[in-house]
């Protein structure tokens, strides 16, 4: 009986430590799955360090798929690169073309033609010119998604280049009868962001640009200025975009229909714009309440003197 008793002691202790190694190994699989999960930015397997050959069968068939996700991927980061660079190129091809044919429209400006001809002059006009910005988005939003885009960073005024930048665009609402509210403040040092000029001014012209296409009568544009950052906030009645719509803005060739005004816009402005502000080190978002749409872009602070 002593025996008995004994040995089915040493067997409940011995079942009792293999279901504490079990859990802690399957608790340590899950914890590598999860940690996999969250961080894909570089391959890695789950390993198992409890032998057992029902954990490492099952081990081996999560890394199996582990690396049939990694493989597909790569092929898809692949193709994608190799289709950005093809937009490239073909958007770098096109634009030879364009520039002899917006060339030549400007030639023909010159002449005296007659009334149909006008017409006919100024919708060949009109349509090149529509041509050539999608070409030009094409090529900026492939350089910008292959990170080819040449970022000269330096010390920028933010304030000041707004300020201009909406000084300069002022006549345009003017022309398409906006009323335009501009709320800014009044600031006498210089608000200093890192950034690229070029790409700065980009930025504030296609939000102005997205502005002009959608405001119906009315916009309001606001600079403020926070305790580690600036933003400038374009406001226009929101007209009938849905939650879905505002939280959809900024993806790849997303517009809302709105006859003729979609059919002008290529669906690329916001997300090159988008693209410019968070490679500068910025954000942007877009919200909205009852009866308006707001667009933020915020950039940093590096200093106000």
């Amino acid at each position: 009986m002593i025996f008995i008793a004994t040995a089915f002691m040493i067997l409940s202790l011995y079942f009792y430590f293999r279901l504490l190694s079990l859990k802690k190994g399957i608790k340590s699989l899950k914890k590598d799955f999860h940690e996999i999960k969250q961080n894909r930015q570089a391959e890695r397997h789950i390993q198992i360090q409890i032998p057992d050959k029902d954990l490492e069968n099952l081990a081996e068939e999560l890394n199996d798929y582990i690396a049939s996700f990694y493989y597909e991927v790569d092929i898809k980061n692949k193709d994608l690169s190799q289709l950005k660079n093809e937009i490239t190129n073909l958007s770098h091809d096109l634009r030879t073309p364009l520039t002899s044919i917006l060339g030549y429209i400007g030639l023909i400006k010159e002449e005296e033609l007659s009334q149909d001809q006008k017409e006919i002059f100024e919708v060949v006009a009109r349509k090149s010119y529509q041509l050539n910005d999608l070409v030009e988005q094409l090529y900026e939003y492939a350089r910008l998604g292959n990170k080819d885009y040449a970022f000269h960073m330096e010390k920028l005024d933010f304030y000041r280049i707004a300020k201009e930048h909406l000084l300069d665009s002022y006549s345009e609402f003017e022309t398409q009868k906006i009323e335009l509210e501009l709320e800014f403040l009044d600031i006498t040092k210089p608000i200093y962001i890192m950034g690229d000029q070029i790409a700065l001014i980009r930025i504030l012209t296609n939000l102005t640009s997205n502005t002009l296409k959608y405001a119906k009568g009315y916009a309001n544009i606001r600079f403020s200025c926070k305790e580690k950052g600036a933003e400038i906030t374009y406001c226009t009645n929101r007209g009938d975009l849905s939650e879905y719509d505002i939280a959809h803005v900024f993806d790849r060739y997303y517009k809302k229909s709105e006859g003729d005004v979609a059919k002008k816009s290529s669906g690329l402005g916001l997300t090159i714009t988008k693209l410019f502000t968070e490679q500068m080190g910025g954000s942007i978002r877009a919200y909205g309440d009852e009866k308006n749409l707001f667009i933020a872009c915020y950039f940093p602070i590096v200093s106000t003197a």
